[in-house]
């Protein structure tokens, strides 16, 4: 989890370049912050609901240098209450990363199948083209916790290994 927040900060030419609050909410898993910026998107003022939601879609739009959105950063640190409150504001909940998944995710899941649900076999031998949804990226980060959730929610997920 440390490492995931850790790699949210991009590395600029003269030192650290500062991280978008909203992907540090999501790091941090604090679901606080999270839900006033995404409040505070509206900007609150009398603007229309359809403004709104656009601004709050670009917040949750909002990526790191491996497109990874807040929802993803949320997924890969553990924070299961960072994502439900993203996804309860619109947060796309099937998006990708720009990453490829190392062949040492695929060796995890196979790892994590006995702690997670030990009726659920996690394929192992194929790979999703384009990048890693949030399923792959708990996966990466051995987030069980996250695992669950997502199999939870959408059981589906299981269709971005196979």
């Amino acid at each position: 989890a440390a490492a995931a927040a850790a790699a949210v900060t991009a590395a600029g030419g003269d030192g650290e370049m500062p991280v978008p609050p909203i992907l540090a909410a999501a790091a941090g898993g604090d679901v606080t912050v999270l839900r006033t910026l995404l409040a505070a998107s509206g900007g609150g003022t009398a603007t229309s609901a359809a403004s709104a939601s656009r601004s709050a879609a670009s917040l949750l739009a909002t990526t790191d240098e491996d497109g990874r959105t807040p929802y993803l950063i949320a997924a890969a640190a553990g924070h299961v209450a960072a994502m439900r409150e993203l996804a309860s504001h619109g947060a796309d909940t099937h998006v990708r990363d720009v990453v490829r998944a190392p062949k040492s995710v695929w060796s995890k899941t196979s790892a994590l199948s006995s702690t997670t649900h030990p009726y659920v076999q996690f394929p192992t031998r194929t790979k999703p083209q384009g990048g890693r949804d949030a399923f792959l990226v708990a996966c990466a980060e051995g987030a069980v916790e996250v695992i669950e959730y997502l199999l939870e929610v959408d059981p589906s997920v299981l269709s971005s290994v196979t």
